[in-house]
């Protein structure tokens, strides 16, 4: 096959990931839309006509990504049929406790990385007579509802690994084991649309798949289900009592110990690191493919112009 076959067929392949990701991201918005239009319209009814509408019940309705959740799965079978949900399983290795520690820690310590750019961005975004707070706000969602708890706990966890770790990391994966944990990282991140988000979901996502490739998808499912039921739904539960400096104290803590967990075990682990990183080689080819991939192009625009759209002045 010529060269210039070859380049095609590779950006097609890795474009194809783009627009099922835009899809998904698209019909997700309509679930989530038509589930708030319709709680909308039963509290108009619930409230005989007064108009009184509770924005919080609103925000806490999580049964538009639920659906939405269940399309991507069945979209996912139909595209790549029932082996896939087997194949999806590989590791290269057993789980530690150790391993596990640190993987946790690392996890756990991208929430400090995400506060430090977030009050950075925001520094430098003021100077220019613009606002990120509203991006801040809408990166944290309340659990505060059945079905959003269901969703961020359990929900989003489960089929957020599948789609990124399992469809795109899997089906990158023959283009090189970085690349593929690198590309489904930049998805990810892409993927949140979201300038304060985007950076903090790309770190994750390279621990994430660093996990997927290495010890199993499954462990990174846990990795994320630990992360969305302990920062965003058990501690502030437990600490509703301690006030808001209170609650905010114990929870800078956690974040702070694993921060350190994290450094200590990079560093013991270094030697360790920097042999898989030569041992999973870059792909220069993939990475033009990546970036010139119709599918990608268009990711990169869609998800740019809404994370610009929430800026304010």
């Amino acid at each position: 096959m010529e060269e210039k076959q070859i380049r095609r067929k590779m950006r097609i392949n890795i474009g194809s990931y783009g627009w099922a990701l835009l899809i998904h991201y698209f019909l997700m918005n309509v679930c989530v839309s038509t589930a708030m239009t319709l709680e909308m319209i039963f509290q108009m009814i619930g409230s005989l006509g007064t108009g009184e509408i509770d924005s919080q019940a609103l925000l806490g309705n999580g049964w538009g990504y639920l659906i939405a959740c269940l399309m991507a799965v069945l979209f996912i079978r139909l595209w790549k049929g029932k082996a896939f949900f087997g194949g999806m399983w590989k590791a290269e290795r057993d789980m530690t406790p150790g391993a596990f520690f640190t993987l946790v820690c690392l996890f756990i310590s991208g929430q400090l990385l995400f506060q430090v750019f977030a009050a950075i961005l925001e520094t430098v975004l003021n100077l220019f007579g613009f606002s990120a707070l509203e991006s801040m706000g809408l990166a944290t969602v309340s659990t505060d509802t059945i079905s959003m708890f269901l969703y961020t706990s359990l929900a989003a966890p489960i089929v957020e690994e599948i789609i990124f770790r399992g469809l795109v990391l899997r089906g990158l994966e023959g283009y090189g084991k970085r690349f593929a944990v690198l590309a489904s990282a930049v998805l990810f991140g892409l993927f949140h649309g979201n300038v304060v988000q985007s950076p903090y979901a790309f770190a994750v996502g390279l621990v994430l798949g660093y996990t997927a490739v290495e010890y199993n998808i499954g462990w990174a499912m846990v990795l994320h289900m630990i992360n969305n039921l302990l920062l965003g739904d058990t501690i502030p539960r437990l600490t509703q009592g301690l006030g808001e400096f209170g609650a905010s104290l114990v929870l800078q803590g956690i974040i702070l110990v694993c921060s350190i967990g994290a450094t200590v075990s990079l560093i013991r682990k270094r030697k360790e690191i920097g042999a898989w990183l030569r041992g999973a080689p870059g792909n220069r080819p993939a990475w033009r493919a990546f970036w010139t991939a119709p599918g990608i192009l268009a990711m990169v625009i869609v998800m740019g112009l809404s994370a610009l759209s929430m800026l304010t002045r």
